[in-house]
């Protein structure tokens, strides 16, 4: 014989029914509270409302160096992306002098600066590339068209081309 359960929704018993205004109308105006009683209750009341301002701040708080140490991770890590780049800039033998080219034009063509794209545009840049002499494809200009350095100054290159006398 199985048992019947009572749904306490369907048939409430009338002594247990209260009113919910009623009864939070007493609690708060009830005359024969005692006076110590509301006294304790009030302070008990403040107390967990310091504590709840004391825990916002502590979020806050929390939040805020939360933010701070996002920040930080995320600068340190475009830095190190950074760092990686020219790292493959310089395995890739590119001159020290055009390192920053490579990255310029890449952003300047709107791509994305990432290993792919720096080993494309260092090979369409043969001239980027070191020299095995450890200088640049960068010709010197003059009439012999070499790379030798010229100990003149300025102004006797131009009487020597003009034929002034020094």
């Amino acid at each position: 014989m199985a048992e019947e359960v009572k749904d306490p929704n369907l048939n409430p018993d009338p002594a247990e029914t209260k009113d919910p205004k009623e009864g939070a109308q007493n609690e708060k105006e009830d005359p024969k509270a005692n006076p110590v009683e509301k006294k304790e209750i009030s302070e008990q009341n403040k107390v967990k409302e310091e504590e709840r301002k004391a825990n916002n701040k502590a979020n806050d708080d929390l939040q805020a160096r939360l933010n701070d140490l996002e920040t930080k991770f995320k600068a340190q890590s475009e830095e190190l992306k950074a760092v990686k780049d020219l790292e493959l800039i310089d395995n890739l033998g590119v001159d020290k002098n055009h390192r920053s080219d490579v990255i310029a034009l890449i952003k300047g063509n709107g791509d994305e600066v990432n290993d792919e794209n720096i080993k494309a545009y260092v090979e369409k840049h043969p001239e980027w590339k070191a020299s095995e002499d450890n200088q640049s494809g960068v010709k010197f200009l003059g009439a012999k068209g070499s790379n030798e350095q010229v100990d003149k100054t300025g102004k006797e290159a131009a009487e020597d081309v003009f034929g002034f006398k020094h």
